[in-house]
């Protein structure tokens, strides 16, 4: 399951994460106030954020997909390995994340 604390923990791993924005932007291991920065910047057309981590000589790897909606909520999807394994949650406010 996808806790907060969980998500807290990769974000202070971050030696081997990569951060894309639908604009385009890709950081190598970005720092916590950059990827809430690059958070607090998704709008239409710069709507999805992906932090991603993948390990050399090991199989898979996962991401944390954020899609800001319509609505101004968020999307959340979860991967760790192999697709199967996929997680989607549902909508949380702007404001609270």
């Amino acid at each position: 399951m996808l806790t907060e604390g969980y998500v807290r923990a990769v974000l202070e791993d971050h030696s081997m994460l990569i951060a894309t924005d639908e604009a385009g932007r890709v950081v190598k291991r970005p720092s916590k106030p950059t990827i809430g920065r690059m958070l607090a910047n998704l709008q239409r057309g710069n709507a999805h954020l992906i932090l991603e981590r993948v390990e050399e000589g090991m199989e898979g790897s996962w991401y944390v997909q954020v899609l800001l909606r319509n609505d101004n909520t968020y999307q959340l999807e979860f991967r760790d390995g192999v697709a199967a394994s996929t997680v989607r949650r549902g909508r949380s406010p702007r404001k609270k994340c």
